[in-house]
C-alpha cells in the first residue's frame, strides 16, 4: 500500500475518532480538525487572484481565466436550465469567504484536462497557508467528491473529507434531502 493510499484512510480514521468540531452550518471557515493540507505533484503552478466567485465550484481570476476546479462540486446556483439547489447559496459563500479577493495558486493536474468544454481552466485552488480548497469545501459539508472522467491528484483527500462531513452531519449532508 502507497503513502498516498494511506494517508486518507489514517486521516478519516483521526478525524472520526477526534470528536465534535463545533462548526455551525452556516459558518463559511474550515471546520476543525481540518489544517491545511499542502498538495503535492503539482504538475504547473501559477498564481492569480480570484476576483468572483460564480459559484462554490467555479471563479474568475485577475488574469482572465475562469477555473473549474477540480475534484468536487457543488450544488448548482447559476446554471441556465437547473434551479437553485439546496446548500448551493451556502456553497458560494463558502468559496467567497475563502477565495474572493484572495490570491491563490492554480494548480493543473497532468491526469486531467487542462480546460473543459466551456473552456474554463480545470486545475485546483491552492490558498495562501497551503489548504488546497477542494478539501476545505468537501470537509464543510459545501461539496461533493467529483470525478468527471479518471479521479484528479486530489480526489483520496476530498473523498475522506467528505466522509467526515457526512458523518458529522456538516453543511448540505445535515440539511438537504439525499
Amino acid at each position: 500500500m502507497t503513502r498516498a493510499m494511506i494517508w486518507p484512510a489514517a486521516a478519516l480514521l483521526a478525524l472520526l475518532m477526534i470528536g465534535g468540531c463545533g462548526l455551525a452550518d452556516a459558518a463559511p471557515q474550515l471546520p476543525a480538525p481540518f489544517t491545511p493540507v499542502p498538495t503535492t505533484g503539482v504538475d504547473m503552478t501559477t498564481t492569480a487572484t480570484v476576483t468572483r466567485v460564480v459559484d462554490g465550484d467555479t471563479v474568475k481570476l485577475d488574469d482572465g481565466r475562469t477555473v473549474r476546479v477540480l475534484g468536487i462540486d457543488t450544488p448548482e446556483t447559476v446554471h441556465p436550465s437547473k434551479p437553485v439547489e439546496c446548500w448551493g447559496p451556502e456553497a458560494t459563500a463558502f468559496a467567497e469567504a475563502l477565495l474572493l479577493g484572495k490570491q491563490v495558486r492554480v494548480a493543473t493536474d497532468s491526469s486531467q484536462d487542462t480546460t473543459d468544454r466551456y473552456d474554463r481552466t480545470l486545475a485546483e485552488l491552492l490558498l495562501p497557508d497551503g489548504t488546497n480548497y477542494s478539501v476545505a469545501a468537501a470537509g464543510a459539508g459545501t461539496a461533493r467528491a467529483y470525478i468527471y472522467d479518471t479521479p484528479p491528484r486530489v480526489y483520496p483527500e476530498v473523498k475522506a473529507a467528505e466522509l467526515v462531513a457526512q458523518a458529522r452531519g456538516h453543511g448540505m449532508w445535515g440539511s438537504c434531502p439525499r
